[in-house]
């Protein structure tokens, strides 16, 4: 961070122009500009009154998730041009634009509504996974991925890489989620929510290792033409949520984020010519 914080244009105090700022309308909003009013995403869930259900604001009914037939996602839902759709069309097609995240709300709306490839994790399809909409079976190399790096390997315990005394006790009020207590370590054993293994930096580091593989099998920046690819890290934002932006888990998540993302685009730069937007889609409330 502090990396590209020197070499770009930081912009510290940016704000997005919408209340509401949820993972959804806010992957939205950083591709297309535009606030939930204009993109179509609203929220990251919606109340379906044909259904009379609360589903994903993705969740169009009819593109089945690949490996699963009762879970669905589609791009209906994003009624906005985004800038990678600019890219494929002055590209003619030939720019190759994949998405990964960790949440159909994270993935599909960066990819744009032509993407070579859009991937997020659903543990009860197996894996990383995508819409019918975009493709009917996943490439050989995901199911190969998938095969060798099984996510459940990621599930490990999260101990701290030092003490964070400058923040206060490890234990605040308040901290705590996900069947997680308020202290370190964190044992994801035996925990049936998956928002668990989301929060631990073990599952950005399965997404990066995903990106990388993505960047090799899908050709991305190995001719002339410019390519795009997003990935949008989950984990700060389930540690924030759990346990607060000034806890001991948040500095540990953000400080082995940041070598994770370094050590990418580090690679990523030894291979092609690259330019890096950093950005969130939201924030974290501090805990009362």
């Amino acid at each position: 961070i502090r990396w590209i914080a020197s070499e770009g244009l930081h912009v510290e105090r940016a704000r997005y122009d919408y209340a509401g700022t949820f993972t959804a309308p806010g992957h939205a909003a950083i591709v297309s500009g535009l606030g939930p009013r204009e993109s179509g995403v609203t929220s990251n869930r919606v109340w379906n009154r044909e259904r009379s259900a609360r589903i994903s604001s993705f969740d169009d009914g009819v593109h089945p998730i690949v490996g699963r037939t009762d879970a669905f996602a589609g791009l209906s839902s994003l009624r906005a041009e985004t800038v990678v759709d600019r890219l494929a069309a002055a590209s003619g097609g030939q720019a190759r634009i994949v998405a990964l995240g960790m949440k159909d709300r994270s993935a599909l709306p960066m990819g744009g509504h032509h993407p070579t490839l859009s991937l997020w994790f659903d543990p009860l399809a197996g894996g990383f996974t995508t819409s019918s909409e975009l493709r009917t079976e996943l490439p050989s190399w995901v199911s190969a991925f998938r095969t060798e790096h099984p996510w459940e390997s990621y599930r490990r315990v999260w101990e701290p890489l030092r003490a964070y005394p400058e923040l206060g006790p490890d234990e605040q009020p308040g901290e705590g989620a996900y069947g997680f207590d308020a202290t370190f370590p964190h044992d994801p054993t035996g925990l049936e929510d998956i928002d668990a293994f989301l929060c631990l930096p073990s599952s950005s580091e399965m997404l990066l290792a995903l990106a990388e593989r993505a960047v090799i099998e899908e050709g991305l920046g190995a001719d002339a033409q410019t390519d795009f690819l997003a990935i949008s890290i989950a984990g700060t934002d389930y540690v924030g949520h759990g346990f607060g932006p000034d806890s001991w888990e948040a500095r540990d998540e953000l400080v082995r984020v940041d070598a994770m993302v370094g050590r990418f685009l580090r690679s990523l730069s030894e291979r092609t010519e690259i330019a890096v937007v950093l950005t969130a889609d939201h924030g974290v409330a501090p805990l009362p």
